[in-house]
């Protein structure tokens, strides 16, 4: 089984919030970004093990929202924070893997991460990716 952190990671900085369960949303800025979660500064820190919502806004306006999941808050350091992702719904996951493929230096790296993931459901929705 492959450790998460040989797991592709784009560097991308983009707004995003978090909710935390039962707390009120906390701004923050992607760092980087992989098919199984995030790392993000906040200037407010919640609690690390806490289950939140994660909105993302790749378009860097909230009113163009692509894509939201739960997931949990596994790490907190210096400000930064290391968020897991609760498995993908079909659409976050194929938003998720178009940011991801828009964004990485390797295309080639990035599908065959795809293909080889667990989190890849629509074997079909490759065709929805093109290397330039």
């Amino acid at each position: 089984m492959k450790n998460n952190r040989d797991n592709l990671r784009i560097k991308l900085s983009i707004p995003a919030q978090i909710i935390p369960a039962g707390d009120t949303p906390i701004e923050v800025t992607l760092e980087d970004l992989s098919l199984r979660g995030m790392l993000a500064y906040a200037q407010k820190i919640p609690p690390t093990d806490q289950v939140c919502q994660i909105l993302l806004f790749p378009g860097h306006h909230k009113f163009e929202l692509l894509i939201a999941n739960d997931g949990s808050i596994i790490r907190v350091e210096d400000h930064r924070l290391g968020i897991h992702f609760n498995p993908l719904n079909i659409e976050a996951d194929r938003e998720l893997k178009n940011i991801l493929l828009t964004h990485t230096d390797d295309p080639k790296s990035c599908i065959s991460e795809f293909t080889e993931s667990a989190l890849f459901l629509d074997p079909l929705s490759a065709a929805h990716f093109h290397l330039y």
